[in-house]
Order: C-alpha cells, then sequence, then structure tokens
C-alpha cells in the first residue's frame, strides 16, 4: 500500500462502548463490519494502481492511454467507495 495511505482502514467500535453492548447487538454488528472491511480491501489495489500510473505518467504515449483521466476515474471510485463505507459506518452507529 502506498505509504501516504496509512488511514485505508475500516471503522473499529470505541471498546469502551463495545464492552456494554448486549451479545446480539454486537453479533450483528460484527457482520455489518465485514462490508465495510472488504469497501476498504478493495480500495487497496485501486490506489496501488494510481501510485503505478502517477509513476508510470511520462512513460506511457497519450495516445496509448490517458494516463490522467484513469486516475481521475480510479479516483472519483475510491471518492465513491469511500461515501459508502462512511454511510455504512453511520449505520451501524445508528443501530446501536
Amino acid at each position: 500500500m502506498p505509504e501516504n495511505c496509512e488511514c485505508l482502514t475500516s471503522t473499529k467500535a470505541n471498546h469502551l462502548i463495545w464492552d456494554k453492548l448486549k451479545s446480539d447487538t454486537r453479533a450483528a454488528d460484527i457482520k455489518l463490519q465485514q462490508v465495510p472491511s472488504n469497501l476498504v480491501k478493495g480500495l487497496v489495489p485501486v490506489v496501488s494502481v494510481i501510485e503505478k500510473l502517477g509513476k508510470a505518467r511520462d512513460k506511457i504515449p497519450k495516445n496509448a492511454l490517458d494516463v490522467p483521466e484513469l486516475i481521475a476515474a480510479a479516483t472519483d471510485a475510491i471518492a465513491l467507495v469511500g461515501a459508502t463505507s462512511f454511510k455504512l459506518s453511520m449505520r451501524r452507529r445508528d443501530n446501536n
């Protein structure tokens, strides 16, 4: 993973709050935790592609690939997945 993406992790519940939750609430939350976690894991390869495209930008002929357009599209995908992950985290919070 690129070194400037240290925050590319899923959201964890505060352990003080987690300890006070009922077991059925925890079980339901654990199931919901897997979704944003998989979303974040799916972003790692996209970020890696962006990083590689950025490094190879000057070596790729513009008529072969429009690197800035590809980087913009991948960045938009990251923003959309990030927004989805945030909404799921808010839903988890509201459910608890």
